[in-house]
């Protein structure tokens, strides 16, 4: 989650806001949901976030 959470600051994609500095604009909620990549022969090879 902290590789996601960084490629998505780097990129500038979004930002995290109070609810209350929102000013008027659209504040969206999410959920973050896993998934676990596994090599060729099925042993876990990465946790992914998304």
């Amino acid at each position: 989650m902290k590789e996601e959470l960084e490629s998505l600051r780097s990129h500038q994609t979004c930002r995290l806001v109070r609810r209350s500095e929102s000013h008027g604009s659209k504040v969206i909620t999410c959920r973050w949901v896993y998934a676990l990549k596994h090599d060729q022969h099925g042993r876990i090879k990465r946790y992914k976030a998304r």
